[in-house]
């Protein structure tokens, strides 16, 4: 089932919503499908991840220096909301914890 999904979705990945390739790619990591060499699937993911990261660090970069309009908020969560991705899939949410440094290391002996 994995080889088929992982050529489907190699076939089609402009097809995709970007919420759906995001739960495609998770699945493909965990039943370790995924190539490991670059491929258009996380191209694709990654130019999605990287622009929304890029608009929440902007509107916080903004918000930094003076309290957001209301229309300011109102167009921020717009954006947000027609990007349609909901959670990032395992792979990319480590990506943006390491990025802000929220990510414990593996040894921390406090977490098990």
């Amino acid at each position: 089932l994995m080889p088929a999904l992982l050529a489907e979705t190699l076939r089609r990945v402009d097809e995709f919503a970007p919420q759906s390739l995001f739960d495609v790619h998770d699945a493909l990591v965990f039943f370790g499908a995924i190539p490991h060499t670059p491929n258009q699937i996380e191209r694709c993911l990654n130019t999605h991840y990287e622009a929304l990261v890029r608009q929440m660090e902007e509107f916080a970069t903004m918000c930094a220096k003076s309290r957001p309009s209301a229309s300011d908020v109102a167009s921020y969560r717009q954006n947000i909301e027609q990007r349609d991705i909901v959670t990032l899939g395992e792979h990319h949410t480590v990506a943006f914890l390491r990025h802000y440094g929220m990510l414990t290391s593996e040894d921390d002996r406090f977490i098990p």
